[in-house]
């Protein structure tokens, strides 16, 4: 059935089960009325005649008693002013005729007056009899019969019917006019509530599958909340509609003002739960009407993740711009700090202890290498902030990690606390080098802020590494400060939660370092105490024997050899030259150019030390060049750079090129033994023998 057809059948079955009963009503009205009219007006009529019978019984009784026959028929005629009245008969006690009317008229004798009640009315054919005896002071004296006719009564009885079966009629017609505005009315009624319902059902719905929190209240009292609303304030639905919906914030948290403008603006701002959650939100507050009063409306929406994710985006870029400054900068101070480290070796060496008449310059010298050492280190470690470090996992010295986070936060402790090692000699582990360094660093920043300044001998850092009975391998560090409150501790590694002051800290540093350490496969554990310190622990998974054998691995010395060294600056190519010619025969260009026009004239060199940036052509263009014109030379390029990031080129598809995938490494500043073991590490021997370079 067509929907459109299904209001007019629901309201034809509604007149039909109303105008039941009244047609019911009616039939009866139909049935009973007229011949309950009738019996009433053949009540009447007998009444009637009994009693008039009666009356003229006792006026003729002197008659009888005078025998005035001429008197009693002169009565009996003044009956014909009733227009009902057919006869009227007088008998003598012996049932003679004594007077009749009209006259001369006969009919059979009554019974005897004394076997006869006082008065008695018969139907009789279409004439009522009604027979009364007369009565006198010497007793009954006689018998009055009166005849009425009925023909007044069937009139009755055919206006009776007539006017039952207009009643009928009306009942009919009202009943039907009642019945159809009756259900007229209950149709609209039902299609109003059931419209009513479906737009409950429809507002329900939208409301429970909006984003958005909706929460009706009323005199601080909760009406209606929706899912997102429960989600919200958290709890259940049913325990929050009539609770207090003040009581479900922060002492003091003030909800936005309704503006009572038509269009609905959500502003920024935080909202300060009761349970201790501060949300980030954009709510507003309008005044609508719910039942039969006013409410407000609070609206909002959570955009706690949004903000969070803005957060770790905008870090996520000031970390790249600061990791390309870093890098920008250790390219140009690593350069000038390998001719300085290399020439203060070669001078150390060449005044060391015993060449002349005091050791003050060996001293010296010794002093300003370790200076320009230390630098060497606080450039290195700068890497961490490289916007091109991979995220790619390897075996990672946890020692070294941990002693290069010490160097960066060493201005940050020194002031603060005495810093103890317990660096125990462990496994290489599977880790991320920047992002462990990283992990360290915020730990030991946040050791370092737990703890008053100026109790520097009194406050300790513990940093100690281990193995423990599982296999993993274990950095734990320890301050002495003033602990993390337990009601706090188990909400430590929320973003951007934090019991530091205002301007100290942002609540993401233990945050992102539980990222990390959960991105290495690994797991960080805090044991904490009020006034006695706080502990982290973090486990993380060895690497294997691969890693360790890779590292311990030192390839012996080579014998002499002829090397070329390419550098766009001529003091680096001095240096090296300076710093391996007791041990090989060394060449230096400034140009790749230069060293191409050399290959191509057959020079041949057992090691080719090639900067990776310069200005003509890079280390990298240089090796496509021996890959195409000098294979025999390609298997003998290294690389030298002071970069901390990537090469400066990209692949085809976008991806940065790793050069150490290219030639091996040698990394900017280096000292002379660290030089001699790389030259040594991958010199190759003559491709044509002993003689290929005669």
């Amino acid at each position: 059935m067509s929907a459109t057809r299904q209001p007019i059948v629901r309201l034809f079955r509604l007149v039909a089960l109303l105008f039941l009963p009244l047609g019911l009503i009616a039939a009866g009205v139909l049935v009973t009325l007229p011949r309950r009219m009738n019996e009433l007006a053949l009540s009447s009529a007998t009444d009637r005649a009994d009693g008039v019978a009666e009356v003229m019984a006792s006026l003729l009784a002197p008659d009888l008693d005078f025998d005035d026959r001429e008197h009693a028929g002169e009565a009996l005629a003044r009956l014909q002013v009733e227009p009902d009245v057919v006869s009227a008969e007088l008998f003598g006690r012996d049932g003679e005729p004594f007077a009749t009317w009209p006259a001369g008229i006969t009919s059979s004798p009554p019974e005897p007056p004394t076997a006869l009640p006082r008065t008695r009315v018969d139907v009789v054919g279409d004439t009522i009899e009604a027979t009364a005896t007369v009565q006198a002071q010497g007793g009954t004296r006689g018998v009055l019969r009166l005849r009425f006719a009925t023909t007044p009564i069937v009139e009755k009885q055919h206006a009776n019917n007539t006017l039952a079966g207009v009643a009928a009629g009306v009942v009919t017609a009202v009943g039907l006019i009642f019945s159809i505005l009756t259900a007229w009315f209950l149709a609209r009624r039902h299609a109003a509530e059931e419209a009513l319902r479906r737009s409950a059902e429809t507002f329900a719905a939208l409301s429970d599958s909006l984003p958005v929190a909706l929460v009706l209240h009323r005199d601080d009292r909760i009406l209606y909340i929706n899912p997102a609303g429960v989600k919200l304030l958290g709890g259940d639905g049913v325990s929050l509609v009539g609770a207090a919906l003040s009581a479900q914030l922060a002492a003091r948290e003030t909800l936005p003002t309704p503006t009572g403008e038509p269009r609905v603006h959500l502003d920024p701002r935080t909202l300060a739960l009761a349970a201790g959650k501060v949300l980030s939100v954009e709510a507003a507050t309008l005044e609508v009407q719910f039942g039969e009063a006013d409410a407000a409306a609070l609206v909002a929406l959570d955009t706690t993740e949004r903000t969070r994710l803005q957060e770790r985006l905008l870090m996520s870029d000031r970390m790249a711009s600061l990791g390309t400054l870093a890098a920008g900068v250790a390219h140009e101070i690593n350069n000038p700090l390998s001719v300085v480290i290399g020439n203060l070796d070669y001078l150390r060496d060449v005044h060391g202890p015993g060449s002349g008449p005091t050791d003050d310059t060996a001293t010296a010298l010794g002093e300003a290498l370790d200076a320009a050492h230390r630098v060497g280190h606080i450039v290195k470690d700068m890497k961490t902030l490289s916007r091109s470090d991979s995220d790619t996992q390897g075996p990672i010295d946890l020692v070294q990690a941990l002693e290069k986070s010490l160097q960066m936060v060493q201005g940050h402790l020194k002031h603060r606390a005495h810093v103890v090692r317990d660096l125990r000699a462990v496994p290489m582990v599977l880790a991320n080098e920047s992002r462990l360094v990283q992990v360290f660093v915020n730990l030991l920043i946040n050791a370092a802020q737990a703890l008053p300044e100026g109790k520097a001998q009194e406050n300790r850092v513990e940093v100690s590494t281990r193995v423990v009975e599982d296999g993993s391998v274990v950095a734990t560090v320890r301050d002495t400060g003033c602990g993390i409150p337990e009601a706090v501790r188990d909400r430590i590694f929320d973003p951007f939660f934090t019991t530091k002051p205002v301007g100290v800290g942002t609540g993401l540093g233990l945050a992102i370092v539980h990222n990390l350490v959960l991105a290495m496969d690994g797991r960080i554990e805090v044991d904490s105490a009020e006034d006695v310190g706080t502990t982290f622990t973090v486990r993380l998974h060895p690497a294997g024997r691969a890693g360790r054998a890779r590292e311990s691995s030192q390839l012996p010395l080579g014998g002499r050899g002829k090397v070329l060294v390419i550098d766009d600056e001529p003091a680096v190519v001095n240096a090296v030259e300076r710093l391996l010619s007791e041990s090989h025969d060394v060449t230096g260009v400034h140009s790749a150019h230069v060293a191409l026009e050399r290959f191509g004239r057959g020079e041949a060199f057992d090691l080719i030390l090639c900067d990776l940036r310069m200005p003509d052509m890079s280390g990298l263009e240089l090796a496509r060049h021996l890959d195409d014109r000098h294979p025999d030379l390609r298997p003998r390029l290294v690389f030298m750079t002071g970069d901390i990031g990537d090469a400066g080129e990209i692949e085809p598809d976008g991806a940065p090129i790793d050069p150490s995938a290219v030639a091996p490494v040698l990394e900017k500043p280096f000292s002379r033994r660290g030089l001699l073991r790389f030259v040594g590490r991958h010199l190759l021997p003559p491709a044509g023998g002993d003689d290929a370079h005669a």
